[in-house]
């Protein structure tokens, strides 16, 4: 359940286009810097990939990739995916959106 630090980051935003891969890769890393959230690495070294402060805002990007982050303060979980290569696009999604 999320807190009223990352309430507006409980959303499911699908990403369609490089704009909208954009704007979440801005709303991330703006949560991330004033400490609403943090990166949480993956666990398992065969899934493991650059930290998402090395992403570029406008490219280039990787092929695909995933992030998952945490609130702070209640522990929600987050994640951004995206599939570049083909333009299948991705999402930005919530723990609790993602259960819906």
């Amino acid at each position: 359940m999320s807190c009223h630090r990352c309430e507006s980051l409980c959303v499911a935003h699908p990403i369609r286009l490089p704009s909208d891969l954009r704007k979440a890769l801005v709303v991330a890393r703006s949560n991330l810097a004033d400490g609403t959230i943090r990166e949480v690495p993956r666990a398992d070294p065969q899934t493991a990939q650059r930290p998402f402060s090395s992403v570029e805002i406008n490219g280039p990007w990787d092929d695909v990739f995933s992030f998952h982050f945490e609130c702070q303060s209640c522990g929600e979980h987050f994640t951004l995916t995206s599939e570049n290569y083909h333009g299948k696009g991705g999402e930005w999604v919530s723990t609790s959106q993602g259960a819906k």
